[in-house]
């Protein structure tokens, strides 16, 4: 019985580590399953935060548009209750040419103050301007605020007369103390005719240094100009800058044929440039047309020149020049 009783010891005794061990692996086992369960969530919640952050930073996206006519060299925004403007929004060598845009994202949405500096301190301004997702500020001559801070309303408009003879492709306006012509008024692709005129609104009234130039970087200048609303600016060939004499030359047409177009340019010259016949004049055969030619004489001067009939058919030389030069074209000139 003792022996008996001993082995049922024995027995109980494996059984119960048994019970154990097995009891170890199950609670290691939940806590293992809890830990990832823990972890799930964690990595949820920070993917979670990240789609939110992605999508609250495309959603503060806004557009600052400066169509102001100036180019823009500083560009702020703050909340509408901070009391400073805080800092610059471009890059140390960044501007935002009139008529460009930048975008710009912001922390949160909500009541802004929008500001764009100019050169020369000039300042454009927009205050409690509540923004929300994909917002686009356009900034215009309206927003100019004076010295004071307070909106500016006198802005004089003038117009420039172009009675060069050449089309003008550039026209600048400075200030007389300036000492940078600053940004070209025409857009890229607009120009001002022989006789045509263009109207420029500047930031206030008073004293100006204006100059076009044309295709061939003829500049045509005039300083210390009074400009007030309505002034009108008239250009001549007496105003280009640096005269000094340019050669006066007789063009012969011998080709057989009426010319129709007569053109002339520096050999580095791309373009052609404006014909040097008005709209209803030709050059008979045997007949002659004297002009002056655009740029000053020096020991280098070449210029080519062209003549073009009804047919459209060139004739074109590559001649040294001197003042008083007769050319005389043939039809062994025939391109």
């Amino acid at each position: 019985m003792n022996a008996g009783t001993g082995a049922d010891n024995q027995r109980k005794t494996a059984m119960e580590a048994d019970t154990i061990s097995i009891h170890g692996r199950s609670s290691t086992s939940h806590k293992s399953r809890g830990n990832i369960k823990k972890w799930g969530l964690l990595f949820f919640s920070l993917f979670c935060l990240s789609v939110a952050s992605l999508y609250a930073q495309a959603g503060s996206r806004v557009t600052i548009v400066n169509n102001t006519g100036y180019t823009a060299l500083f560009l702020y925004c703050s909340p509408a209750s901070d009391t400073g403007w805080g800092s610059d929004w471009f890059d140390s060598s960044e501007t935002l040419a009139s008529g460009n845009s930048k975008t710009i994202t912001l922390s949160y949405l909500g009541a802004y103050d929008i500001k764009l500096r100019m050169s020369e301190g000039v300042e454009y301004v927009k205050r409690n301007v509540q923004l929300s997702s994909g917002s686009r500020i356009v900034f215009t001559s309206s927003d100019r605020v004076s010295s004071s801070g307070s909106s500016s309303s006198t802005r004089p408009t003038f117009s420039i007369v172009n009675e060069t003879g050449y089309s003008t492709f550039y026209v600048y306006v400075k200030q007389p103390s300036a000492t940078s012509w600053g940004d070209c008024f025409l857009r890229s692709d607009e120009t001002i005719s022989r006789g045509a005129s263009r109207s420029i609104t500047l930031s206030s009234e008073g004293r100006y240094d204006i100059r076009i130039r044309d295709s061939e970087q003829v500049y045509y200048v005039k300083r210390n100009v009074q400009i007030s609303n309505g002034s009108r600016i008239v250009f001549t060939s007496s105003d280009r800058e640096n005269p000094a004499t340019r050669p006066t030359v007789t063009i012969v047409n011998n080709t057989g044929y009426t010319t129709f177009y007569l053109r002339a340019k520096l050999p580095s010259a791309t373009s052609w440039g404006d014909c040097f016949l008005d709209s209803s004049e030709i050059i008979s055969t045997g007949s002659s047309k004297r002009i002056t030619l655009r740029h000053a004489l020096n020991p280098n001067d070449q210029y080519d020149i062209r003549l073009e009939d009804s047919d459209g058919d060139t004739y074109t030389k590559r001649v040294r020049i001197t003042d008083g030069a007769r050319i005389v074209f043939t039809f062994d000139d025939f391109d």
